[in-house]
């Protein structure tokens, strides 16, 4: 399969998945799957390292058609690349014990975090160096890698590696968590590492998708507080606000309808 670099150990173990460019704009992770691909010595099992979206990498774009993130669905039949594509990867994934899918963002002012879902995800994100662990996606955002994971019973990460302009924060991230992973599986081998100190667990519940057009009523950074009854923005001429004390995340103007706006999550712990 294009993009897909498949490494056998030779001996009895489990099957990983390391993704990179389900955006193709996201290059921390094209990178960062490249360089354990041609560098990890495996214990045992089997990884595929995936260079997810070929040809919006290719392009340096996000997608070509279609945002690749909303199409991990069971029952997905649309006819697009990101469509086609998707469901050659679940095929992949059927396969696998676990995913580590690693993103990065084009904001500047991006807050690092891991998506899990389930005990054993989130034991494994406690030794991530990331300030916060969130859950709840899948019900807000259905599509995503990770979700598609998660309802197949398997051990799945999310990494949103921070900035892409902060330096060499985020290539840290995506190279160590693809070594942290890889270890709690037993395919390498690695000091154990402690959890980390003072993460944060927020739960997503809402996303407001635009019904027009959304304009922000100002600029949220991600993971911002917004107290109940705030005004978050405007769609189409309709005052949309909080409707309770929450988090608000990736609050982006959109024009046209049927995009995801914003998203809100509690603070758990």
């Amino acid at each position: 399969m294009e993009g897909v670099t498949r490494i056998d150990s030779g001996r009895p173990g489990k099957t990983a998945a390391v993704f990179g460019g389900v955006h193709g704009n996201e290059r921390v992770g094209v990178d960062a799957v490249r360089q354990a691909a041609s560098n990890l010595k495996l214990e045992c099992g089997t990884v595929y390292f995936v260079e997810a979206n070929p040809l919006a990498i290719a392009q340096n774009l996000r997608f070509v058609e279609k945002n690749m993130n909303r199409c991990f669905l069971e029952n997905n039949t649309g006819s697009t690349y990101e469509d086609n594509r998707a469901r050659e990867l679940m095929e992949l994934l059927k396969e696998c014990d676990a995913l580590l899918d690693i993103h990065a963002s084009n904001s500047r002012s991006a807050t690092p975090f891991v998506i899990c879902e389930g005990n054993e995800s989130r034991a494994l994100a406690k030794t991530l160096d990331f300030p916060l662990i969130t859950d709840g996606w899948d019900a807000v955002e259905p599509g995503a890698t990770d979700g598609y994971m998660s309802r197949l019973g398997k051990l799945s990460l999310g990494i949103e590696c921070g900035s892409v302009f902060d330096g060499g924060a985020q290539v840290h991230r995506a190279t160590s968590s693809i070594t942290q992973f890889l270890a709690h599986l037993g395919i390498i081998e690695t000091a154990p590492v402690p959890a980390v100190p003072d993460q944060k667990h927020v739960h997503m519940f809402f996303c407001h998708v635009a019904e027009v057009d959304f304009s922000p009523s100002r600029e949220f950074a991600d993971f911002e507080p917004a107290r109940k009854g705030e005004l978050i923005g405007t769609d189409g001429g309709k005052n949309i606000y909080a409707p309770e004390d929450a988090l608000a995340v990736f609050v982006r103007r959109r024009d046209g309808p049927g995009q995801e706006a914003f998203l809100l999550g509690r603070q758990l712990a």
